[in-house]
């Protein structure tokens, strides 16, 4: 069986130089070449891209799989080029997963135990035991229950914390103590007095703007907001006025709308919120050639990659 020709196609990245070496062991499966570099554009069947030129797919007119190298693709559907026909896929990586739920797991037990406040007892000379609260008594909810959702929600039952989960859908296996709501309003009951929430909502027209006063609201006085999704998730302005008005006490943002964010932008100096560059969770070269290369496998044997994205809803 022949390799699979492809195209590395970013208006932002050099992905070539990113992964042309780490798919050198895969060259009997697949081979990629740059844009300038094709010879000939109607032998490309798949392309890897992350964030495409609006006309980056056009010259391909066999093209029938295209892969993220994220398990972000909103990017990748929203560019107008991309063909109808064409099969695209999000990188399912299980060791992102784990990366993912250890950065929520960071942010969740620090502000849990208070370690922020025995660091500052440390500088100050203090010390002093603050009041203890068991995980048990704190209350967790997940937006999104993909293979992130899930394995930061099992990790977190495992630590006895309770945990709730808006999902869209319904599904047949649960963990033990999980709840999961699949309601239209079931953002805001799995967020209805949550001590944190933990948004890991894929990028849909849907979920633009869910992060908003109506869901901090209902939240428990004092919570901590963790957005790991997208930035557009966030209502910037309304995380700001739940902080000030102090009905939320911390939020962990590893995602901004824009990024890198202004300099003048209020979320850089704010005390109560901790940013970080998008870095909650990554997925190394060897790695990702590795999935990637096993998900075209697939498709050349005829099956489905594992990561296919459903087009109409948009994950």
């Amino acid at each position: 069986m022949t390799a699979l020709k492809g195209v590395y196609l970013s208006d932002v990245l050099d992905l070539a130089g990113l992964y042309a070496r780490a798919f050198e062991p895969y060259s009997e499966t697949l081979t990629l070449a740059q844009p300038e570099a094709v010879v000939d554009p109607e032998a490309i069947t798949f392309a890897l891209a992350w964030k495409p030129a609006p006309e980056a797919f056009a010259p391909y007119p066999n093209l029938r799989l295209v892969s993220s190298i994220a398990a972000g693709v909103d990017n990748i559907l929203s560019c107008p080029s991309l063909p109808p026909n064409a099969q695209v896929m999000r990188l399912r990586d299980p060791d992102q997963a784990k990366e993912m739920a250890g950065f929520a797991l960071w942010h969740i037990i620090g502000w849990h135990r208070e370690m922020a406040r025995y660091g500052d007892q440390q500088r100050a000379g203090i010390w002093q035991r603050n009041p203890y609260h068991p995980a048990s008594d704190i209350r967790v909810a997940i937006l999104g229950f993909g293979l992130m959702g899930e394995t930061l929600a099992k990790s977190l039952l495992a630590l006895d914390y309770q945990v709730i989960v808006y999902a869209k859908r319904p599904r047949e296996v649960v963990p033990d103590n999980l709840t999961i709501v699949c309601e239209a309003d079931g953002k805001l009951a799995a967020a209805g007095g949550a001590d944190i929430v933990v948004n890991l909502l894929p990028a849909t027209p849907e979920t633009i703007g869910v992060l908003d006063a109506e869901l901090m609201s209902v939240m428990a006085a004092g919570g901590l907001l963790i957005n790991l999704g997208r930035g557009n998730h966030l209502v910037e302005d309304d995380l700001l006025a739940a902080l000030d008005e102090r009905h939320l006490s911390h939020a962990a943002l590893d995602v901004t709308t824009e990024e890198p964010l202004p300099p003048a932008h209020p979320f850089w100096t704010h005390p109560a919120i901790a940013l970080t560059p998008h870095i909650a969770a990554e997925t190394p070269p060897g790695r990702l050639t590795r999935l990637v290369a096993r998900e075209v496998e697939r498709a050349r044997c005829g099956k489905p990659p594992l990561g296919l994205v459903d087009r109409v809803q948009s994950y």
